[in-house]
Formats: C-alpha cells, sequence, structure tokens
C-alpha cells in the first residue's frame, strides 16, 4: 500500500494543476476562439480568391454559382474546421470532406478543382491564422489541425 501512495500522489498533483490552468491544457479551444472572431476576414480572402476573374480557368464551377452561395460553402467549411479544432477531432474533417466530395462530383465538379479550392482555402485560414499575434506560439497546432485536416 506504501508504494501506491507516491503515485496516487503525483496524479493528484497533476489533476490539480490541469484545474488550476485549463488554458494551458486546452490550446485548440484558444485557437478555436480566435478562429471563429477572424472568421468574416477568412471567408472574405477565401471568397475573393476563388472569385477573383483571372482564376475562372481554375475554378470553373464555382464562378458559375453566384457569389453568395460560394460563401455560403466556403463558410460551412470553415465552420466545420471550427468544430473539428474545438473538439480536437480532424475525424471529422475527414467524414465531411467525404461527403462534400460526394455532393460536388455529383454536381460535375472535377476532382482537381474541387480539391484546389479546399487546398486554398486552407492556405488562406493558415495564412492569416499565422498572422494573427495572439496565435504566434501556436503555429504548429495552427499546422496540425489545419493544413492536415485539409
Amino acid at each position: 500500500m506504501n508504494q501506491r501512495a507516491p503515485w496516487r500522489k503525483a496524479n493528484y498533483q497533476k489533476n490539480i494543476a490541469r484545474i488550476v490552468s485549463p488554458k494551458a491544457q486546452r490550446l485548440n479551444l484558444e485557437l478555436a476562439e480566435e478562429m471563429l472572431m477572424m472568421r468574416d476576414e477568412v471567408v472574405n480572402q477565401a471568397l475573393n480568391y476563388i472569385r477573383d476573374s483571372q482564376r475562372a480557368n481554375i475554378f470553373r464551377y464555382y464562378q458559375s454559382l453566384d457569389e453568395e452561395r460560394v460563401r455560403y460553402y466556403i463558410e460551412v467549411l470553415y465552420n466545420h474546421l471550427i468544430g473539428s479544432v474545438r473538439n480536437g477531432d480532424r475525424s471529422l474533417m475527414i467524414s465531411f470532406a467525404q461527403f462534400l466530395a460526394n455532393v460536388r462530383f455529383s454536381e460535375g465538379v472535377k476532382k482537381s478543382e474541387l480539391c484546389t479550392a479546399l487546398n486554398v482555402t486552407g492556405q488562406v485560414i493558415t495564412d492569416l491564422l499565422k498572422q494573427n499575434r495572439k496565435l504566434q506560439k501556436m503555429q504548429l497546432l495552427v499546422h496540425d489541425y489545419i493544413i492536415l485536416a485539409l
């Protein structure tokens, strides 16, 4: 019984430390909160990139849609990404990407166009998050949750 006491004490101290400083343990929540605050800026930049007339040959499908519909698609993607970050579960994005691919392919979107749109959106998100001063110490977390998820 005496040999378990140090182990229990160590676990107790770890649990107390987690309670006292939950922020240090849940950086993903901090990242998700910043992502929420940056939503309009991110969506607008991704939208402007995809809808730019100079890229009409790359994003033919998205150019053919009205702007509000493309904005809605970007917002849905971004909201799923925020949920994935908040929950710390990238599998949410994998499931969403599979669903998204099936829907877009049924609408006639080419695989290359969909992949490029997702990559561009991910790059815009990553670039803006890396510019955020509050997230400077979370660059690896940004990479793990955004780049790897998309």
